[in-house]
């Protein structure tokens, strides 16, 4: 994806922090395209850390922002029932060992 938009996100620093878990980056395509694309950097907790389109270009307009956030609420709560199926396939793995 950096590569492809001509930024950094694509670099092992980046890559770090959504390992860990204390970011999410992902990418809107309002034309449909990679190059055409807007990349967004959030915080774990919901914080708009960036917004870059290609080269870093930043005009991101409050709309673009608004559906992002959407899209990140839905991904946090998609991360989240999956943690909490996980959590509870480990319960019921646990009491069958019993």
């Amino acid at each position: 994806l950096g590569e492809k938009q001509n930024h950094c996100v694509g670099s092992r620093f980046y890559g770090d922090r959504c390992a860990d878990g204390s970011n999410i980056i992902f990418q809107i395509r309002p034309r449909g395209d990679t190059r055409h694309g807007i990349t967004f950097q959030y915080s774990r907790g919901g914080r708009l850390l960036q917004a870059q389109g290609y080269s870093n270009e930043r005009s991101v307009s409050n709309k673009i922002k608004a559906v992002s956030k959407q899209v990140f609420n839905t991904l946090m709560s998609a991360l989240e029932t999956s943690r909490n199926e996980e959590l509870v396939g480990e319960f019921a793995l646990e009491k069958l060992s019993i």
